[in-house]
């Protein structure tokens, strides 16, 4: 059983791979801006490579790189000279307590990493299996491994690797192959740990930006053989085997050019021979970046391969995105890839008569060659494009962290249950109820433990954490001691919500802090807890978070701490574009839009009456709290109705808010009061409306709050399928969602008579309510479905679903 680790920082993953390698580069690449501390432990000498971004690299000496991106931070010996980097690193390594093992024991100890992943077995996992059991494995982090290539396929079945590749797979918790084959084959070398899926070994491929450099002609045009010029008998490479079969059809290809790649000595030497003996143009390419190899095979017409044991082969990959005919060998693996005859051509490594036929059917089949080339682009499109595979790696990272004790701490007062009439209780329900109670927890000012909550229906199954009672505000009219009492008291019960916060996300291991403000201290009290337990901070905005405070006090604290922290927060969370181009245009901060959901199934299982059913007199119904962001709209209405013929339609208020203090507020009139539903009802008193009513009042205190408002009712409301009726600001955001998507009738002016009308048309008009219904269902579907919602709140910050 690992021992807890206390998190004082953001989740920090350290990789133990082949630095120079562009494929750990790429791998590298794919985990940037997700709030993640990425190290990178080099486990070889050889020079990093200069794609590498985004990562800090421990080696024993830091070397001058002026062509690696700042973004690339190196820890280790500072060495000044050009020259004697590698000598120094070679003498370290003769230490017992400087040795590579040693180095990356003291690293992975002073580090505390939340998870070690390994890029591949024979340089970096025995590596990491050696610091291991330097550390103990009690100490050890959770540990991902890489398959890539042979790994196990080949080494697995030596004398000399089988009992390190037994022992690394018995020792991991977590494993990634880069094809079917090895996923199956790990358990009979002794894997018990979690498979985390099939991914090829550098990660998704840009295939977009790859294709730009292939040849605008057909497949079956080109006149390039492109070969892989890998040979050694002690290992798996068979080019030697390739180039005899090339050999012998020299005098079929004396239109052709075959260029060699990633040459060794012997294929050099063989090729030169051939060239000269037989006129054939054959070149051997230089040691050549990966872009150049790319566009090499967006010229080809074949691309061949051959060797005796591999994974998922990269240069196939590359071949198949590239529009050449991958000529590979048959290693089980790549028939996951190639259907022989149809998308490529699968040979024998080490039959030079079989190549030969591959071959000679290559050069004669231009239907092949192009057919081949459809199915490949289609195939690796599916499979491998970085927008597929990309987000997969993510969310494999995430599951780990997870596992190793990352919850998601939300912090907020207006939790469910509390205020079953509150908007922002009920999205946060939405968003929580199918999530898996493991991976986040509850804090609040409100104790969620007492008895009048515990037995709520919509008390969410994480644990709650109580950070105190809040205190009252000063009363505008407190002087002397009494103003100076309260807010002593407030500020002690802020410290005191910072302090219980802080253990809370400490005991119960989060990453991150996610806060919706509902007193203007509730920001900087979660900025503070997540600085002091090293956490990721979240700032979830409902409303606008200066415009949403009437104290001009409140507001002039909220205008200045806001940038501060918005500024340092790992993500900004809105429920809408307008308030995120607000926060773009004050602070440069970008957000992410999480709309506020609806439950869409409870929705679409009630009974849906027909759009033309209507009643006389109508029933135009609202849900919800009243307030001062709505008393003018509602008295345009009433006004409205007034200026209809009689008995046409009555105004049904479903709220929580005092009828005597609607009346003072000049609700009086065509209106029918009913207690406030709770949520199980909602549904179908919405679906039993004639005309559903969503208004934002033209002389609120707070217009900005107005503008950027999205009322939680607004999916409702789409959902229940019945007629909208919007009467809202032109410059808000509901105004605007209306128009744009024709899923309402939009009076977005205070105008009774022009209301009147509108009421009147959607009375009348059969054809627009049934119009605006279908509209209004398929908005509900495509923008505010719970899954969707959750899917965006879950790519920000992680979550178990």
């Amino acid at each position: 059983m690992r021992g807890v680790r206390r998190r004082r920082r953001p989740p920090r993953i350290l990789l133990v791979a082949m630095a120079e390698s562009v494929h750990t580069a790429r791998w590298i690449s794919q985990l940037a801006g997700h709030g993640w501390d990425v190290h990178l432990f080099p486990v070889t000498t050889r020079p990093l490579h200069a794609d590498l971004r985004q990562v800090t690299v421990h080696a024993p000496v830091r070397r001058p790189r002026p062509d690696l991106d700042p973004s690339v931070r190196q820890r280790g010996i500072r060495w000044p000279l050009p020259r004697g980097s590698v000598r120094l690193e070679w003498a370290l390594e003769r230490g017992r307590r400087t040795n590579r093992a040693a180095r990356l024991a003291r690293v992975i100890s002073s580090l505390r990493p939340d998870v070690v992943h390994s890029l591949e077995m024979q340089h970096a996992a025995y590596l990491t299996l050696e610091s291991r059991r330097l550390l103990g494995g009690d100490r050890f982090p959770p540990w991902m491994y890489s398959c890539w290539g042979s790994d196990l396929f080949y080494f697995g079945r030596r004398a000399e690797h089988m009992e390190r590749v037994q022992a690394v797979l018995a020792a991991c918790d977590y494993l990634i192959t880069d094809c079917e084959r090895d996923r199956h084959l790990a358990p009979e070398l002794g894997f018990r740990g979690t498979f985390l899926g099939v991914f090829p070994g550098p990660g998704g491929f840009h295939v977009e930006r790859m294709r730009r450099l292939r040849s605008s002609a057909p497949a079956s045009t080109r006149r390039v053989i492109a070969l892989k010029g890998y040979h050694d008998d002690r290992w798996v490479g068979r080019a030697l085997v390739a180039l005899e079969a090339i050999h012998r059809l020299s005098g079929e290809l004396t239109e052709y050019e075959v260029v060699i790649y990633s040459a060794e000595k012997n294929v050099r030497h063989a090729a030169e021979y051939i060239a000269r003996t037989t006129g054939l143009r054959l070149s051997v390419l230089p040691e050549s970046a990966p872009d150049e190899i790319v566009a090499l095979m967006g010229r080809a017409r074949i691309a061949i391969s051959v060797n005796t044991s591999d994974g998922t082969p990269n240069s196939m990959l590359e071949a198949m995105i590239m529009g050449a005919l991958p000529i590979q060998s048959d290693t089980v693996s790549t028939r996951e890839w190639v259907s022989d005859g149809e998308n490529g051509l699968l040979v024998a490594p080490e039959d030079p008569d079989d190549v030969e036929r591959a071959l000679r059917r290559a050069l004669a089949d231009d239907e092949l060659v192009d057919r081949a080339d459809r199915l490949n682009e289609r195939l690796t499109d599916e499979r491998i494009a970085y927008p597929v595979v990309a987000p997969r790696v993510v969310e494999a990272y995430r599951r780990v962290l997870r596992e190793a004790g990352e919850k998601v701490a939300f912090m907020s007062e207006y939790l469910p249950p509390a205020h079953t009439w509150s908007g922002q209780a009920s999205v946060l329900y939405r968003l929580l109820a199918t999530v898996d109670r493991e991976s986040y927890c509850l804090l609040s000012r409100v104790d969620f433990d007492a008895p009048e909550y515990r037995a709520d229906v919509r008390r969410l199954t994480a644990p709650y954490h109580h950070l105190g009672d809040a205190i009252r505000r000063s009363p505008e009219r407190a002087r002397g001691l009494e103003r100076w009492t309260i807010r002593g008291r407030r500020t002690w019960g802020t410290l005191r919500a910072v302090a219980r916060g802080v253990a809370a996300v400490r005991r119960e291991r989060c990453g991150a802090v996610i806060a919706t403000p509902d007193r203007v201290e509730d920001l900087p009290i979660a900025f503070a807890v997540s600085r002091l337990t090293g956490t990721r901070f979240y700032p979830y905005l409902f409303d606008d978070y200066v415009a949403k405070w009437t104290r001009p006090r409140e507001q002039a604290f909220a205008r200045r701490i806001e940038p501060f922290l918005l500024k340092r927060a790992a993500g900004v969370i809105v429920p809408n574009e307008y308030l995120g181009d607000d926060l773009r245009r004050r602070h440069g901060v970008e957000s992410t839009v999480v709309r506020n959901p609806c439950d869409v199934p409870a929705y679409e299982g009630h009974r849906r009456r027909e759009a033309d059913a209507l009643r006389r007199p109508a029933a135009v119904v609202f849900t919800g709290a009243v307030y001062d962001a709505h008393y003018g709209a509602f008295r345009d209405l009433l006004e409205a109705i007034g200026l209809l013929r009689a008995d046409v339609a009555r105004l049904h208020l479903h709220t929580a808010s005092d009828p005597a203090l609607l009346a003072r507020q000049g609700l009086t009139g065509p209106i029918e009061f009913h207690p406030h539903a709770p949520a199980v009802a909602v549904p179908s008193i919405q679906q039993d409306a004639d005309v559903l009513f969503l208004p934002l009042a033209f002389d609120s205190p707070y217009p900005e709050l107005v503008r950027t408002s999205a009322p939680a009712k607004m999916a409702e409301y789409l959902a229940a399928g019945r007629p909208i009726l919007v009467h809202a600001p032109a410059d808000s955001f509901v105004s605007s969602y209306f128009r744009r998507h024709g899923c309402g009738v939009v009076v977005d002016e205070s105008d009774p008579p022009a209301l009147a009308q509108a009421l009147e048309r959607v009375l009348c008009d059969g054809a627009l309510r049934e119009r605006v219904c279908a509209a209004a269902w398929q908005r509900a579907c495509e923008d505010f479905h719970p899954d969707r919602a959750r899917a965006a709140l879950a790519k920000l910050v992680g979550l178990a679903g």
